[in-house]
């Protein structure tokens, strides 16, 4: 069994304080919650192998489309700390292609390594890394461009 039935397994929730000040972006860090939300789920409920791994796939796509388009936004808008940001979007997704040989390889433990990652790195980065340029954006009063 991947998962005990623990109460202390949060889901992870969308909070006011995980705002970066940008819809699209702010849209786009809550559809990734929801999809790390669903992964658990699935995982704790036993989902069907199949059902988890396209889950699993669309988790990855959803995140390299998230990074580029907030790696456009920073370049656009000229943040001075964008190659720390992607790098740290670049160790993330090797993370990830680890962890997702190792669920291609019959790894059982694998699925529920990959929601931790996820689940711990996504709330860690927006707080930490996103929280930066959010601040940033908004303590330099320069109107943010769209991407």
């Amino acid at each position: 069994q991947l998962f005990k039935k623990e109460k202390n397994m949060a889901f992870t929730q969308w909070e006011d304080k995980l705002s970066v000040f940008d819809d699209i972006i702010d849209n786009q860090h809550q559809h990734l919650i929801s999809l790390v939300n669903k992964a658990y789920e699935m995982l704790k409920n036993q989902g069907q192998k199949e059902d988890v791994a396209k889950l699993i796939q669309e988790l990855i796509l959803y995140v390299q489309t998230h990074f580029s388009h907030e790696e456009k936004f920073m370049k656009i808008n000229k943040y001075p700390d964008i190659q720390e940001h992607i790098e740290a979007h670049q160790d993330l997704t090797k993370r990830v292609g680890e962890v997702k040989s190792a669920i291609e390889a019959g790894n059982i433990n694998a699925e529920k390594a990959l929601f931790n990652l996820l689940n711990d790195w996504l709330v860690d980065h927006i707080i930490n890394m996103d929280g930066r340029y959010a601040k940033y954006f908004k303590e330099s009063n320069k109107k943010i461009l769209p991407v």
